[in-house]
């Protein structure tokens, strides 16, 4: 800002700012006995919430495709101490997808849909992937400053793995909202966590699974299956597979 003909309105905020960064590190060496400016931004940087993040040079949303899946293969070769059964498995994406779009937003977390039967709390897997990925980045506060959208079209409770798909895409999509924290070994860990199937999700290819079916290994495209499609019969009611 112009004041009397010079930038006085600039010289003013440096000098202000400069008097809060001085009075910020002379708190930092009370506190710790030392100042370091890089390790001081780097813990400001650090305790900045999703919500500060998205409103940096974030994208507005992001919007993408969970897919379903079928299983080309299906193996029970065994039991495990944790109750699951240790499988082998080939997992296949199709064209069949929802689609979901994150989308920063000041005030509690929430989930959008009109579709029926879709439940909007806790007990989505949406939820839950987003109150995994805030704990990881270890924000403060209750969930929040953040709203995902679900235009579902793969049934409910069809085996499909349409909620394992929507807490991937979740995952993916928020951390791309908030700059990408967290790299592809942490967002496989929070994958498992969530459900056997969500790691698959993270990624393209057809994929061979084993253990409960969260270690994936990418197989590339089959040529054998090229030019092909599958034809899906749903009954008219679900089967719950959790």
């Amino acid at each position: 800002t112009a004041l009397g003909g010079g930038y006085v309105g600039v010289d003013v905020f440096f000098v202000i700012s400069g008097y809060l960064i001085t009075g910020l590190l002379l708190a930092e060496h009370a506190r710790t006995g030392r100042v370091s400016l890089a390790a001081f931004w780097a813990r400001r940087v650090r305790r900045l919430a999703p919500a500060a993040i998205a409103r940096s040079h974030r994208p507005l949303a992001i919007s993408a495709r969970a897919h379903a899946k079928i299983n080309l293969d299906l193996r029970v070769v065994g039991t495990r101490a944790d109750g699951f059964h240790e499988l082998r498995t080939v997992y296949q994406a199709i064209s069949l997808h929802d689609t979901i779009t994150c989308l920063p937003r000041e005030g509690p977390f929430a989930i959008e849909c009109t579709t029926p039967g879709v439940p909007l709390d806790e007990s989505n897997l949406i939820w839950r992937a987003a109150a995994a990925l805030w704990r990881a980045l270890r924000s403060r506060g209750p969930l929040g400053n953040m709203v995902v959208r679900l235009e579902k079209r793969i049934p409910l409770a069809a085996g499909l793995g349409g909620g394992s798909g929507n807490a991937a895409t979740t995952l993916l999509g928020l951390n791309e909202l908030f700059g990408g924290p967290l790299d592809a070994a942490r967002l496989h860990a929070l994958a498992a966590g969530l459900g056997s199937d969500v790691p698959f999700f993270l990624q393209s290819e057809p994929a061979l699974a084993t253990g409960r079916g969260e270690r994936i290994e990418p197989l590339g495209p089959f040529p054998a299956l090229r030019g092909t499609a599958f034809l899906l019969i749903h009954p008219g009611f679900g089967i719950s597979t959790a």
